[in-house]
């Protein structure tokens, strides 16, 4: 069967290096918009976006798919939504939390989700997918809350949308936190469309390995790794068959995962993502589910 990678960030100056890695081991995969000045904002872009990708995947892949979800802004028109879908531009919208993330400077704050309110009434009529990277960066006094709390936090934010938006499609990334799959079986448990992508490196990794014999930037990636706790809630989560694969594969130059100062969140996991996931199922007894997951 054909395999997803349902979350790929390809960032620009490792482009031509890190798209034949996720060609070789998949089929498909959702290729994420945040690409700075030229984050995906008009259908021509995403359009013109998938192409060069497909143009370095295809000659590893022949089959290979991609989709290139749409940069949600806190001024995104719903007319540029639906022109986008109408093209075959974009059959989905990326949701970043502003300042909270690679790329994520034209995000919008999780305080006032509500403003983008009428481009997500857009997608719910188009059955569009809302991707969201569920982190609350700042608290309601202008504080940066503490980069593990953040994830929890902004559960608050997802359920004023499943709530607004009863029949949205909704995909919560890289889930890292117990409460975040709390917060998917219930809101599935009451009929809300919603899944989560699960990135290999929270199912492995603990908030230890930051620290293990000195800082490891390289281990580094956001959202922040969590307790032990947390990363036995994915697994169990994951083996149970809930949730979805997304690697969230990030490559980031060495160089800069190796600064003193302002080192990027994100591991780049994709030559291994595919077999962490299986070996995580055979670990615990779940193969059954591995092809559907």
């Amino acid at each position: 069967g054909s395999t997803l990678d349902r979350d790929v960030p390809y960032l620009p100056d490792l482009f031509g290096l890190v798209i034949p890695e996720t060609a070789k081991y998949y089929d498909f995969a959702v290729a994420m918009p945040n690409l700075g000045g030229n984050r995906i904002r008009a259908p021509e872009q995403a359009m013109n976006y998938r192409n060069a990708i497909l143009d370095r995947a295809r000659p590893h892949n022949t089959n290979f798919e991609v989709e290139v979800p749409l940069y949600l802004e806190p001024d995104t028109d719903p007319n540029i939504v639906r022109a986008g879908h109408k093209a075959g531009a974009w059959a989905s919208a990326k949701l970043y939390p502003k300042s909270g993330t690679t790329g994520s400077d034209h995000g919008v704050d999780f305080r006032k989700v509500d403003g983008i309110y009428p481009a997500i009434r857009a997608m719910e009529e188009l059955g569009m997918c809302l991707l969201i990277h569920a982190e609350m960066v700042f608290d309601e006094k202008n504080n940066l809350i503490a980069d593990r709390e953040r994830e929890p936090r902004a559960l608050l934010a997802a359920s004023q949308i499943l709530r607004e938006f009863p029949l949205l499609w909704v995909s919560l990334e890289h889930i890292s936190s117990r409460q975040a799959v709390a917060a998917v079986a219930r809101w599935q448990a009451n009929g809300k469309r919603i899944e989560a992508t699960i990135a290999p490196q929270y199912l492995v990794w603990n908030s230890t390995i930051l620290f293990s014999g000195g800082m490891n930037p390289v281990c580094y990636s956001i959202p922040l790794l969590k307790a032990e706790e947390d990363r036995e809630t994915l697994v169990r989560f994951m083996v149970e068959g809930g949730g979805m694969l997304g690697t969230d594969s990030a490559p980031h130059a060495i160089e800069a995962k190796s600064r003193s100062e302002g080192c990027p969140g994100g591991v780049f996991n994709e030559p291994v993502g595919l077999f962490v996931y299986f070996h995580i199922f055979r670990m615990h007894g779940g193969t059954d589910w591995f092809q559907k997951f």
